[in-house]
């Protein structure tokens, strides 16, 4: 569940919700100044810098902040375990009527990704699941940008060589960069070479399939399984 399919008055019902929650999980240590001031300064502080920052530079993406999380769920979780004697019936109330909203919320959210796989632009596991059902084992396979790899090896750990630009699996050196040569070079000793990239596709793609273009490869296969694109190139295919 994506706020952008929420009515406006759903989105900030929902915030209010959480900040409820979370002011309970304050209000419910109240000896515990030390911890309270370490969850919020690592929680609730990066948010509403974020987001006032945004206001004027679109710099906000929710997984940069994913660290904030376990402090707000610990804030929660004080607020809704705090004893019965420590606040009257109507705020007990509140919390536990605010906390099922956020609850119901997350949980159709998680359930919607699940069972919309659009929504999973990066499907790691069919991209793998892919190769290793077309992948031969003296294939060579080239991410770019390299952090691909670490995924897809995730799921498929087959025979295949397999590079990318940079060893430090970053695409930060381009398509002229000195490791472009060494790549080709490594790759033009196998018969067969994928390139799995994602959008924005770097620069050095183009340039790579040009390089083994030179090396009498072609183009034979083209694939995208959701934003995940994979390309085939076979010498003596041009």
């Amino acid at each position: 569940m994506g706020v952008e399919t929420l009515h406006p008055a759903a989105v900030w019902a929902l915030a209010v919700a959480g900040a409820i929650v979370i002011l309970a999980g304050v209000r419910a240590l109240p000896g515990r100044r030390e911890s309270v001031a370490l969850l919020v300064s690592a929680s609730v502080v990066p948010l509403a810098l974020a987001f006032g920052v945004s206001y004027a530079v679109h710099v906000f993406a929710p997984r940069y902040l994913s660290f904030a999380v376990p402090g707000l769920a610990l804030l929660a979780a004080a607020g809704v375990a705090a004893p019965e004697t420590a606040r009257p019936a109507w705020l007990r109330a509140v919390v536990t009527a605010a906390f099922v909203m956020v609850l119901v919320a997350n949980a159709a959210s998680l359930a919607r990704f699940y069972r919309q796989p659009r929504l999973d632009v990066f499907d790691w596991r069919r991209v793998s699941q892919t190769l290793a059902e077309a992948a031969r084992p003296d294939d060579a396979i080239a991410f770019l940008p390299g952090f691909a790899r670490i995924p897809v090896n995730y799921y498929f750990r087959g025979p295949q060589l397999r590079l990318a630009l940079d060893p430090r699996a970053l695409d930060a050196e381009g398509p002229t960069g000195p490791r472009m040569g060494l790549l080709v070079t490594a790759l033009a000793q196998r018969p067969r070479v994928w390139i799995v990239t994602v959008p924005p596709v770097p620069p050095s793609v183009e340039a790579l399939v040009a390089a083994l273009g030179r090396r009498s490869y072609g183009v034979t296969r083209r694939q995208e399984v959701n934003m995940v694109r994979l390309m085939l190139l076979e010498r003596g295919r041009r």
